[in-house]
C-alpha cells in the first residue's frame, strides 16, 4: 500500500471518528492535530513505501499518548468505514492479508 493511500485511509478514519464523537465538520482541534502527527510520521517513515502497516513495524515511532489515540480511532472507525469508505478499506484489508501471508 502506497504512502498516499495510507494517508488517505488515516484521514478517512479520523474524520469518521471526529464526526461521530465530536460532531465536528471537518475536524476538531485534537483530531486535526492527530491527523497532522500521523501524516508527519508517515512522511518520515524509514521503511520502504510498500512496507507493512504501522502496527506491524518493529520500530514504532508514535508517542505513547498518540498511539493510544490512534488505537481508539481505529477501533471505532474501522468497522464503520466499510460502509462509508469501502474502496479505501478494501485496499487496506487486501494489503493486510498480503502481509499476513508473508509472515
Amino acid at each position: 500500500m502506497k504512502r498516499e493511500d495510507k494517508q488517505k485511509t488515516a484521514q478517512a478514519l479520523i474524520r469518521l471518528y471526529c464526526r461521530a464523537k465530536h460532531q465536528k465538520q471537518p475536524l476538531c482541534g485534537s483530531c486535526a492535530e492527530l491527523l497532522r502527527y500521523v501524516t508527519a510520521r508517515l512522511n518520515e517513515c524509514r521503511l520502504p513505501e510498500e512496507s507493512s502497516t504501522c502496527f506491524m513495524c518493529p520500530d514504532y515511532c508514535y508517542r505513547s499518548d498518540v498511539r493510544e489515540s490512534i488505537r481508539e480511532v481505529m477501533r471505532f472507525s474501522a468497522p464503520r468505514s466499510l460502509i462509508h469508505h469501502p474502496i479505501l478499506m478494501i485496499k487496506h484489508l487486501r494489503h493486510l492479508r498480503k502481509l499476513h501471508r508473508h509472515l
